[in-house]
Order: C-alpha cells, then sequence, then structure tokens
C-alpha cells in the first residue's frame, strides 16, 4: 500500500527541516514544476544559502517522494560539501590565526554558520595544522599562456 502524500503544511515543515539538517543557512526553494521534466513538483537546494552557493534541482511527483529524492540527493552530495567546508574553515582558521593570534568560533562564524562551525571546527583544525605544517611555501613561477611578459 502506498503511504499517504503529506499535506502542504507538513511538507513546509519537512522541507524546513531538511533545510536545517544541511546547514543553518541553507535554502530550500519548492514549487510546481511547469517545466518539461514530466514532474509535477520541483525543489532547489542551495546548500550554502541562495546567495553564497551553487544549487542542485530535484524533481518528483508527489510531496513525500520529493523530499525523499532530495534527501537521497544530499546524502550523495553531503561527503563532498563537507570535505569543501572543512577545507575552506581550516584555511580561514589559518588566516585569523595569522592576523590576530587565535582563531575563535565568532571568526568562524562571519563566515560559516553556526552548524557548521559547531559540526566541523575540530576537523578544520586538525586539517589546518597539517597545511601549515607543509611550510615553508614558496611560489613556483612558470611560464605558460598566462604568463607575465618580461
Amino acid at each position: 500500500m502506498k503511504a499517504e502524500d503529506l499535506t502542504i503544511a507538513e511538507a513546509r515543515a519537512a522541507f524546513r527541516s531538511l533545510s536545517a539538517e544541511i546547514n543553518p543557512r541553507a535554502d530550500v526553494f519548492v514549487s510546481v514544476n511547469g517545466g518539461t521534466t514530466g514532474s509535477d513538483l520541483r525543489a532547489t537546494v542551495y546548500p550554502e544559502g541562495m546567495t553564497r552557493s551553487a544549487s542542485f534541482p530535484i524533481f518528483g511527483d508527489t510531496w513525500r517522494e520529493l523530499l525523499d529524492a532530495a534527501r537521497s540527493e544530499w546524502a550523495k552530495r553531503s561527503a563532498t560539501y563537507n570535505a569543501a567546508t572543512i577545507r575552506a574553515m581550516a584555511l580561514k582558521i589559518i588566516e585569523v590565526t595569522a592576523d590576530i593570534g587565535e582563531c575563535t568560533d565568532r571568526a568562524l562564524r562571519a563566515d560559516f554558520g553556526l552548524g557548521d562551525v559547531e559540526r566541523f571546527a575540530e576537523a578544520a583544525a586538525e586539517q589546518a595544522n597539517a597545511l601549515a605544517a607543509g611550510g615553508p611555501f614558496s611560489v613556483t613561477i612558470t611560464s605558460g599562456a598566462n604568463a607575465r611578459a618580461v
């Protein structure tokens, strides 16, 4: 027997919950699809918020199907997102520490959501230590199509 579809109110709450699970800054926009995909509903997911990240679309014929597809797609993409967030946070830790002598959670929250800071700060600090231990650093000058003319 097929499960009953979600009501509009249930779908709204479920997609808000999904958005919060992804990232406190994430946006998930849901609409009735007028396109040519053959599906009636569309969700567009912005993991870092609409103005901060690329999006990915999800399609479904019922609210429940759309929600399940969005959760499944996020499960596939979350490892890549998490790794990129940890790397960016590690670089920010190095930058902030170089500038002011220490890095606080407050400094990280200027660029990362509270949820990401809580989830990834420890891993990012470990990665920052590994990156910084790779010194001394230098820049290797190469020649090529985009090299500066001498």
